[in-house]
């Protein structure tokens, strides 16, 4: 959510930092790619952020 957070206004958000973040700060939640996606899409735009899937980058 840090990540999220962090994104400017009309900023865009990254899948692929994102995922890095939150594997990194929670190595051990049992939380899939998908479901992390899943959740970017939907705050990310509360935010007022678009999202760039660029995870297979």
């Amino acid at each position: 959510m840090q990540v999220i957070e962090a994104a400017p206004y009309g900023g865009i958000v990254s899948v692929k930092a994102t995922i890095a973040a939150v594997r990194e700060d929670g190595p051990h939640w049992e939380v899939t790619d998908c479901d992390l996606i899943e959740f970017i899409v939907e705050v990310a735009p509360a935010f007022g952020c678009a999202v760039a899937f660029d995870q297979r980058e």
